[in-house]
């Protein structure tokens, strides 16, 4: 299930398991080679769960434990000759999964994305306000608060549309501040990975920095119409309690890993020993 009721509380559990296999795999890993065996186990580590988020149905969450799985791989390291073999497969299969698995909601938000006039007061609607919310707002935006807005009565403006929201009211510059920040945020997470102590703290800041960049990656790509619609938060900035506490929980772990220093300032980590 998407949600779970707590008293008067609602809690995605999606938000946790990501985090929870991010830090099943990083520790397993870190103590194994990558080679054909362990890689299988640490594949199903992330198969399990991303299959049951995509049962919910959450696909956009299941796409950023995809790309976790992928940036953990890349970081074990798993021979890229390997994971582009499976890459190759997969997208064999993609016809067969579309025609087999995907629900119809899933495929009109794939024909409105490649069709924008499509059914402009229907299925395209949300899309076309969220475009006129992004153009409304110019460079500087209408104010925070303004009177009317394209984005009135959208249920999503505070959630999966949010960085319209901020487009329309503050502008073309808060949006591309919003960017430069997910920029920051990758760029120190992958040297905090680099200066990471052990593989274990290694792989698991990679992780965690894919949970954090992925998901604003995708939030930004589909508000301006560059990947069709998932239905997943910006991390920080959307309404959320699950998601805000998950990032910040992330934000944590990478500030841990940090804070430890090898034994030797002019040693470094390569992945197998100390230099």
């Amino acid at each position: 299930r998407r949600w779970f009721v707590v008293g008067s509380y609602s809690l995605q559990p999606s938000e946790f398991a990501r985090l929870a296999t991010v830090i099943t795999v990083a520790a397993l890993a870190s103590r194994r080679e990558s080679r054909p065996r362990s890689f299988l186990l640490v594949s199903l580590l992330f198969a399990v769960p991303t299959l049951l988020i995509l049962v919910e149905p959450d696909l956009g969450s299941s796409l950023v434990l995809v790309a976790a799985w992928l940036a953990m791989m890349v970081a074990w390291p798993v021979p890229l000759r390997v994971l582009s073999g499976l890459g190759a497969a997969v997208l064999a299969l993609v016809p067969l999964a579309f025609a087999l698995a995907v629900p119809a909601y899933q495929r009109e938000r794939l024909a409105v994305f490649l069709d924008p006039d499509r059914d402009p007061l229907g299925s395209g609607f949300t899309l076309r306000q969220v475009e006129v919310a992004l153009g409304n707002g110019g460079l500087a935006g209408r104010g925070l608060g303004a009177a009317s807005s394209a984005l009135e009565g959208m249920a999503t403006r505070n959630s999966d549309f949010v960085l319209a929201q901020i487009g329309e009211q503050l502008g073309l510059a808060a949006t591309l501040a919003i960017v430069l920040a997910f920029a920051v945020i990758a760029w120190r997470g992958l040297e905090i990975a680099d200066a990471a102590p052990n593989r274990f703290g290694q792989l698991l800041a990679v992780g965690i920095t894919t949970l954090l960049v992925v998901p604003g990656m995708l939030h930004i790509a589909v508000n301006v119409r560059l990947f069709p619609a998932t239905g997943i938060p910006l991390p920080f900035v959307s309404l959320g309690g699950s998601a805000i506490v998950a990032a910040c929980a992330g934000v944590g772990l990478l500030l841990s890993i940090a804070s430890r220093q090898p034994p030797n300032p002019t040693e470094r980590w390569t992945g197998a020993r100390w230099e």
